[in-house]
């Protein structure tokens, strides 16, 4: 665990995960750090009693696998604040959500040229899965896709990910997408 006064933050690393807490005015450090550390050993604690284990569906991988074959897709660490945020900017958590002017299905608002988008991902990187339109429909495809999408146009932070994901893989530039990163933000509060 590491401090940084001056700049207002406070990094974790665990095993192999990062993490940067910012403080604001309103969340002091100290505050944030107090629960930092419950979280630590409760995880600490739970890694070395088996009669509490963390539950393997509480915890999103960090891996995709596709039928036979198991593709490396890796979420820039830890991701799933970040998609937890998306998830209810997107749908207010509703994996039935539907936006019928824009065509957005489920958990992650997805349009059919992602879904597209992400098959040419696929088909480019050698994975043997190509994602139907009612893949929208569920929580863990969607995911899926997400990360893939991710990763492959190496989006390592998650303002990356976040306006890129609202706005294409050039979604950086655009300022339309900064308030999109705004919403994902104060989910994350």
């Amino acid at each position: 665990m590491r401090f940084n006064g001056s700049a207002g933050f406070l990094e974790i690393k665990y095993k192999n995960m990062k993490m940067k807490i910012i403080s604001t005015p309103l969340i002091p450090i100290v505050i944030i750090s107090y629960f930092v550390i419950a979280l630590y050993s409760q995880i600490h604690e739970s890694n070395h009693n088996h009669s509490n284990p963390i539950k393997t569906d509480e915890v999103l991988p960090d891996t995709v696998e596709v039928v036979d074959q198991i593709t490396i897709v890796t979420a820039p660490p830890p991701m799933d604040s970040l998609i937890h945020a998306m998830i209810q900017v997107e749908s207010r958590d509703n994996d039935s959500a539907y936006c019928a002017s824009e065509d957005a299905v489920g958990c992650l608002q997805i349009r059919p040229i992602m879904v597209k988008e992400v098959n040419r991902i696929c088909k480019r990187l050698g994975i043997e899965k190509t994602y139907e339109l009612q893949d929208r429909w569920s929580r863990p495809e969607s995911i899926q896709m997400l990360k893939i999408f991710a990763r492959f146009y190496k989006l390592n932070s998650f303002e990356d990910v976040a306006r890129c994901w609202n706005g294409g893989p050039r979604g950086m530039t655009y300022a339309s997408t900064e308030g999109y990163w705004n919403k994902v933000q104060n989910e994350m509060i």
